[in-house]
């Protein structure tokens, strides 16, 4: 769907207004905190809660916590996905027009959604990122980490038009991204290439400085090594793949 031709976003008020997605290959115990800050929103009572998982009856969720939101439901982890076809199989069950991915160790301000629900109503955007503060700010790996993976967006940010936004921190419309079929698995485990995908598309991303969240980063040297050298080769592989380089460019780059 062409950037320029899409449907005005429908906020009906008997209707969830955005799907956050949850992920655990274990219990609810996993994103059992960031679940309590997503209840803690001023807008809750319009959140849809997704949480994919092994099953229901290995997830256990717990519904007094989760009364706080519009709605909830779960839905089975396929096996083998990363983290993207994870997400897509939350999205395959939402019934809100909006999707944002809720990363278990990733603390919201309380009014993030608000704002987001507020930037999605108040321009053309396919796509909506917000800053990243820091959860464990004790070392300098940990902010070596929020930096590798956020510097355009560490917290404090500016409201405004962006090139780049913070992976899995992003909300998006839905309808744009069912445009991608079979691609979106890969796109959302590399969210920095989906963004410069949609923006050669003609879409229009933003960033919101209003809100943000606070990122619980890895604070041993090893583990920041290792994440970057696989995080980038990923993003890398989608990027090329995604954008159709041919043998080559890659072979440049």
């Amino acid at each position: 769907m062409p950037a320029d031709s899409r449907p005005p976003l429908g906020f009906a008020a008997d209707r969830p207004w955005i799907s956050v997605v949850y992920v655990t290959r274990d219990s609810y115990e996993v994103c059992r905190e960031a679940i309590g800050y997503m209840a803690a929103q001023t807008l809750a009572e319009k959140v849809e809660v997704i949480i994919v998982g092994p099953s229901a009856e290995a997830i256990a969720a717990d519904e007094e916590q989760l009364s706080a939101f519009h709605s909830w439901k779960t839905a089975d982890l396929p096996d083998g996905v990363d983290a993207g076809g994870a997400m897509v199989a939350g999205i395959q069950v939402a019934t809100a027009p909006l999707f944002l991915y809720g990363e278990e160790h990733s603390y919201p301000t309380e009014n993030l959604i608000a704002e987001l629900i507020k930037a999605f109503r108040d321009g053309d955007w396919s796509a909506v990122g917000f800053g990243q503060g820091n959860a464990n700010p004790e070392t300098w790996v940990s902010w070596a980490h929020l930096y590798a993976g956020f510097a355009p967006t560490v917290a404090p940010v500016t409201d405004g038009e962006a090139t780049r936004l913070g992976g899995h921190h992003i909300a998006y419309r839905i309808d744009v991204l069912d445009t991608f079929d079979d691609d979106l698995p890969d796109l959302l485990d590399n969210e920095c290439a989906l963004i410069e995908v949609l923006r050669n598309r003609g879409h229009r991303v933003y960033r919101i400085g209003s809100a943000h969240g606070n990122h619980l980063n890895v604070a041993r040297m090893t583990w920041f090594l290792q994440m970057e050298f696989h995080g980038q080769r990923g993003y890398a592989a989608s990027r090329a793949e995604s954008n159709g380089w041919s043998l080559g460019r890659r072979l440049f780059y």
